[in-house]
């Protein structure tokens, strides 16, 4: 049988009074059923409810769900809080791509019921760490359920980032940056830098030039369990590298830094109410039916 959440953490992104109002109702309603929230400090703060704020490190602590309240962004900034407390993530979008999302806002509360009763599957997603090493001492690692990126910045020129797969030298790559995404992420930043889709059940992560200044680099999937290292070649004055997990925490690289990127020693509980992946690409991407296939 499964088991009924009696306590939720919730994610939002406030960009309009709707989305406040929404994340108001939410928690009214779940606070009328018996069911414990607790939201991210500022969250809790930007809602009039402080109380129910709890830092951001621990706020997936102790609870049965997740519930992301924005868009892909906000689900992978839950993704990162929930990771290590095994707590199951669920996407609710009111707008735009919402590739991730499971629900949308005008249907959450009708939806609820059976969700909260335990009514739901959850995916083990493959996140991604990057380890920060400089001098041959890791300084710091970055997590991420999409990507690990390493990059230019804004007014540097193209920069050689030495490149190894098992401590194998793969080639000094001429480029704005450097891609590593997971399956899930194959459909972000990957795919826009040219990289291939990956169905989320695949154990794999994808390595990605971001702009090559050679027609022959391409996309390389290798397996998780496989160190990628992006090495910082000298750079220059005025020039700056960063690395980024999932395009939201970041920090910026010295000249000889190396990012080792693998997969992190945990994955992440994604809950699925039912789209297949196939038909989620068909319908977010729009790939059309053939005139012919409509008769």
């Amino acid at each position: 049988m499964p088991k009924p959440i009696r306590r939720v953490a919730i994610f939002a992104t406030f960009h309009t009074r709707p989305s406040v109002a929404m994340a108001r109702r939410l928690v009214s309603w779940l606070e009328r059923h018996g069911v414990g929230v607790q939201l991210p400090t500022d969250n809790a703060a930007q809602i009039g409810r402080p109380d129910l704020g709890v830092d951001l490190a621990e706020v997936a602590k102790g609870v049965g769900l997740v519930i992301a309240l924005g868009g892909d962004g906000t689900l992978l900034g839950a993704a990162r809080a929930a990771w290590r407390h095994d707590a199951p993530v669920m996407g609710v979008h009111a707008a735009g791509f919402g590739f991730l999302s499971e629900v949308s806002q005008k249907d959450l509360i009708a939806r609820l019921p059976p969700i909260l009763a335990g009514e739901f599957r959850v995916q083990r997603r493959l996140m991604v760490q990057g380890d920060i090493i400089r001098g041959g001492r890791k300084l710091e690692s970055l997590v991420g359920l999409n990507d690990v990126t390493v990059t230019v910045g804004a007014f540097s020129r193209l920069v050689w980032f030495i490149t190894r797969v098992e401590g194998c030298h793969v080639g000094d790559l001429p480029a704005d940056g450097i891609i590593v995404s997971t399956p899930t992420g194959s459909t972000a930043y990957c795919l826009a830098a040219g990289g291939p889709i990956v169905s989320p059940q695949n154990e794999a992560l994808v390595v990605v030039p971001i702009c090559p200044h050679t027609l022959s680099a391409r996309p390389l999937v290798v397996l998780p369990k496989h160190r990628v290292e992006i090495e910082v070649p000298p750079l220059g004055p005025n020039e700056e590298v960063m690395v980024t997990a999932d395009g939201q925490v970041g920090r910026a690289l010295q000249s000889g830094d190396i990012v080792r990127v693998t997969q992190a020693p945990r994955r992440v509980r994604l809950v699925t109410l039912g789209d297949s992946f196939y038909e989620r690409l068909k319908t977010k991407l729009r790939w059309g039916v053939h005139a012919s296939r409509t008769h």
